[in-house]
């Protein structure tokens, strides 16, 4: 991902994506209505010239191919029509036998694709092009530089990770969420600064989606987007980040938690209002999420010492079909005694959608009157909550 840092199993699907048709929406959820950010883009590049007819470029986005050319003497222009800008990448055809569709590893490059001419120069590998002739892009180099000091700390819990990871794997992973965690308020701080200063850039857009994963405070994004140009907010993603944003305040802590009803792994249908009157933490988790799996141990721990305070957990599984034997069998695994439920859907769960989740692990504490009093407590935090609130 360009310009941004994550922790835990995140949702890579467009900010798009997110959105259920509806009146005066496109099937991605938005109309194409055209704005300042729109039109057509042309990318001029250039490598070894030892590069040649036949071969070719591509240029693709998160979807499909969206242009493609024959290479002449290692020069190449790629060109279309946009609505607003996107990620792209760029890759070069070493071979005629290269497929651009198949995965694994190819020689291509990630850039910013916006209205107007780019300039794109390489030599032996597009991977390390030049990019000049598009802000957008300088706009990517400009928060990398000014994220600086926080990334540089957040490389050292990485690194940290790496080397205890195959001593202990949980608890390696265990310290890289608590190290993130502790380090995000300085990330806040930098990317508020930043989208004051670039408040036209599209790529604050993308900024504010990454930060929508990690933020425990949806007031927080909500000042980062009211921070924004109004154009930039009547673009389509803008439209979509803002519907998005409102949502997630109608789960907000302090609103009463929306009722879902899901399936547990015998079929039987399950009621978040079968709990009401109880203290209960829903928890959003997959067999395949090794940052769950990790903090599994700490929520059976918290689930035993408070069991009998009028206390359980509703464990919502972002599993599919597919993973269905895999998540029944990590339930028994981790040995995890509490309600298990799901629709079988992965990241398109019913009840992930209403409550907002586009990273896991997460989690929703909500009281015995129904309304959400915490959200997103892990390792200590999640016991030092139960503490608190229960009696």
């Amino acid at each position: 991902m360009i310009g941004s840092l994550a922790f835990g199993a995140t949702k890579l699907n467009a900010l798009k994506a997110h959105l259920a048709p509806g009146k005066g929406q496109t099937q991605h959820g938005l109309s194409n209505q055209q704005n300042r950010f729109s039109g057509n883009y042309i990318i001029k590049g250039t490598v070894d010239e030892k590069y040649d007819t036949p071969l070719k470029v591509y240029l693709i986005d998160n979807k499909s191919i969206r242009d493609s050319c024959v290479l002449n003497k290692g020069s190449f222009v790629l060109k279309g029509k946009l609505d607003e800008p996107f990620r792209g990448h760029i890759i070069l055809q070493h071979d005629g036998t290269e497929s651009v569709r198949k995965r694994g590893k190819k020689d291509n490059m990630e850039l910013w694709v916006e209205a107007g001419e780019t300039t794109v120069k390489g030599q032996d590998r597009i991977s390390k092009a030049v990019v000049s002739g598009s802000q957008l892009n300088d706009d990517v180099v400009s928060y990398d530089k000014a994220l600086e000091p926080v990334t540089a700390k957040e490389q050292l819990v990485q690194d940290t990770m790496v080397k205890n990871y195959d001593k202990d794997p949980l608890e390696a992973n265990k310290h890289y969420d608590e190290g993130m965690r502790k380090l995000l308020p300085e990330r806040t701080k930098l990317i508020m600064q930043f989208i004051n200063g670039h408040s036209d850039s599209f790529f604050c857009l993308d900024v504010i989606s990454s930060y929508l994963d990690n933020s425990p405070d949806i007031a927080v994004v909500e000042r980062m987007f009211s921070s924004l140009s109004a154009d930039l907010k009547d673009t389509p993603t803008g439209k979509a980040t803002s519907i998005i944003i409102a949502n997630k305040k109608t789960v907000a802590i302090g609103a009463q938690a929306p009722v879902f009803t899901q399936n547990d792994t015998l079929g039987k249908p399950v009621n978040l209002a079968d709990f009401h009157g109880k203290y209960i933490l829903i928890d959003f988790w997959a067999s395949w999420c090794v940052p769950c799996r990790a903090e599994n141990p700490d929520v059976l721990k918290a689930y035993n010492k408070y069991k009998n305070k009028n206390f359980t957990i509703l464990g919502v599984s972002l599993d599919d079909e597919r993973t269905k034997a895999a998540w029944i069998k990590a339930i028994e695994k981790d040995q995890l005694p509490w309600t298990q439920v799901s629709d079988l859907k992965g990241w398109d769960d019913g009840a992930a959608k209403i409550y907002g989740v586009r990273a896991i692990p997460a989690n929703f504490l909500i009281d015995p009157s129904g309304k959400i009093i915490a959200e997103n407590l892990h390792g200590e935090a999640l016991e030092a909550a139960l503490e608190k609130y229960i009696p």
